[in-house]
């Protein structure tokens, strides 16, 4: 995979559902502005709960030797949309103490259901 993975995706022509974008666990010069002054490639997942928080809800798995953390916010007026902050690495699980001071290396807005 590329450094950077980007991608938009849609039910219907003018209708975004949602747009996730993501980078490798590993140094990269890549960075991408997130809300709220983030920035995927930069920032911790420390950073994520200092502004929005104890998570809505939290997910953890592993796929093809990929472990994936993610922690999804409620956000936007009304409680609108759903943004999901991931940190994801190869070869194990991250220990809870230590996934704070991990980068976020993805992120998806969507609508909430």
């Amino acid at each position: 995979m590329g450094d950077f993975r980007f991608v938009i995706e849609a039910d219907d022509v003018g209708s975004v559902m949602s747009v996730p974008v993501s980078i490798p666990d590993r140094p990269t010069d890549v960075h991408v502005a997130l809300p709220e002054g983030l920035v995927l490639g930069a920032d911790t997942m420390d950073d994520v709960a200092g502004i929005f928080g104890e998570p809505f809800r939290r997910d953890d798995f592993a796929g093809e030797d990929v472990w994936f953390s993610i922690h999804v916010y409620v956000y936007g007026p009304e409680g609108t949309h759903e943004l999901s902050f991931t940190h994801s690495n190869e070869g194990g699980p991250v220990d809870a103490a230590e996934l704070g001071s991990r980068r976020i290396t993805g992120f998806s807005a969507q609508h909430a259901s």
